[in-house]
């Protein structure tokens, strides 16, 4: 075994000698600017952590080390990190579940020779497009987003994580206040779906919770509420995200609006979400049916903004 940690390290493991010796100078031989670390199985883990490969090659049966439980333990504690595994005749189904676990490849070990330097080749090519993919974003200057969604709050989720990703992308706020741009932007999309095309005032909710969901449920299936959509824009570059929701509810009054430094509104059953939305972002407006609003989150304090 050897451990000598390099930057651009393939490991192979395998318990036999001659597999071992075989996969290992043929990567060598395709790979020059690699260095070619094999294991006999066990202390695989350990290896991983110490040496911190770029790619690993196993075989699934051995005695010290369960390859497909290799796979697993890598997958979670290393997603980044791709696993091609060896198989031979008569695991081809222990192959179908390594892949399934998160293998990125097999090679068979009768066509060993044949397979492994192209198959390695090209899931290095895949991680390095990848790579290239997340560094081409650091030259990425603005974005525009817009959805067109129908009343159904599962959306709501995926697509605020989507507008995350681009503020990440972007860097124009840290990460703690993407989790509070999150919770503005689900709020918001959960009034506009609810309250607004759906005409559910909140005070409803002091009627019970579940009352107010079977209404909910009624309304997302019945007409008109049914057909409303809403409209969801984001303009984003790095210094600010501007979101602008619309739905096409009978709106209400903006000046209504409770305080959100009042302590008496946050311990109401309602009104908890434009709380939030208020606290989190930095500007928000409504136009004046109160069935748009317009939602800015700014470079946060202590990150330089790009010039």
């Amino acid at each position: 075994m050897e451990t000598q940690v390099s930057s651009s390290v393939l490991l192979v493991v395998d318990d036999d000698a001659i597999f071992l010796r075989l996969a290992a100078a043929l990567l060598e031989r395709a790979f020059p600017d690699h260095r070619v670390v094999t294991c006999a199985g066990g202390g695989a883990l350990k290896l991983i952590e110490e040496l911190s490969p770029r790619l690993v090659v196993t075989d699934l049966y051995m005695p010290d080390t369960d390859g497909l439980e290799l796979v697993s333990k890598t997958r979670l504690l290393h997603p980044e990190l791709p696993v091609v595994v060896m198989t031979a005749h008569g695991s081809e189904q222990a192959a179908v579940k390594a892949l399934r676990t998160g293998a990125a490849s097999y090679v068979p070990k009768q066509r060993l020779a044949e397979e492994l330097v192209q198959t390695v080749r090209w899931v290095l090519s895949v991680r390095a497009d990848r790579q290239r993919h997340e560094e081409a974003f650091d030259f990425l200057e603005r974005i525009e987003r817009k959805f067109v969604l129908p009343n159904r709050t599962e959306l709501v989720a995926p697509v605020v994580t989507e507008l995350q990703n681009d503020l990440r992308r972007l860097n124009v706020c840290p990460e703690e206040d993407l989790v509070r741009f999150g919770v503005a932007m689900t709020e918001t999309l959960m009034n506009s779906m609810v309250h607004g095309n759906l005409g559910l005032p909140g005070k409803l909710v002091e009627e019970g919770q579940a009352k107010f969901r079977k209404l909910v449920e009624e309304r997302m299936v019945s007409a008109p509420w049914s057909d409303r959509r809403v409209v969801l824009e984001m303009r984003a570059d790095r210094r600010e995200a501007i979101c602008i929701v619309r739905d096409e509810g009978d709106g209400f009054i903006p000046d209504a609006l409770p305080d959100p430094t009042d302590i008496e509104a946050m311990l109401r059953p309602h009104g908890r979400g434009l709380l939030l939305i208020r606290t989190f972002m930095d500007e928000v407006t409504y136009n004046a049916k109160g069935n748009e609003v317009t939602l800015i989150k700014r470079c946060g304090p202590g990150k330089p903004c790009a010039q």
